[in-house]
């Protein structure tokens, strides 16, 4: 469960950077252009499917581990203070992703942007922290207590998001080629 947790949270990101990466570049090539529109609408679809999909197995996880198998008072008033942070946590990642329910949603390009906008808050809020107060002595690589290599911070994140985009690419392809009518001589 905690590996498949950690697919969903790398596809979530692969989703940001991919969508992100396409309409860039989607400004300047323009067989990509032509391609954006159903890029959009087969992307948005899937990502809302995975952030939901991340976030049920989250809530799923943390109800589980903390009401049925710890049913303590002191987990109880644990789980009872930690409510409104999920509340939060609901409204950042899953609300944003029902904007794509609707179809002309689905492939606007500002909604798009909104959207990637508070999950880029929602998913790197504590590096946007570490960004903030990095000039205090407890928040610089000295004082830490565990290491991060560079193709964990960086390099997880860009293989996610070119996965995300192939994946994507495939199916917009595959849809593609099952639109057009073939022709037999």
């Amino acid at each position: 469960m905690e590996y498949l947790f950690e697919y969903l949270r790398y596809a979530c990101i692969g989703y940001i950077f991919s969508s992100i990466l396409m309409l860039l570049l989607s400004l300047f090539l323009p067989g990509l252009k032509s391609m954006r529109k159903s890029y959009l609408t087969v992307s948005n679809r899937i990502g809302m499917i995975v952030i939901w999909s991340f976030l049920l197995l989250y809530l799923g996880d943390f109800f589980y581990n903390n009401l049925i198998r710890n049913n303590t008072s002191d987990n109880r008033l644990f789980v009872r203070y930690r409510i409104p942070f999920l509340t939060l946590l609901v409204i950042l990642k899953g609300v944003p992703a029902l904007f794509f329910l609707k179809k002309k949603l689905r492939y606007s390009i500002v909604v798009t942007c909104l959207v990637i906008t508070v999950f880029i808050m929602s998913f790197f809020t504590e590096t946007i922290y570490i960004f903030i107060f990095f000039s205090n002595r407890d928040m610089l690589s000295s004082s830490w207590s565990y290491y991060i290599s560079y193709s964990e911070l960086i390099g997880l994140p860009v293989i996610s998001a070119l996965l995300y985009a192939a994946i994507v690419l495939l199916v917009v392809k595959r849809k593609a080629a099952l639109q057009q009518p073939s022709v037999v001589e």
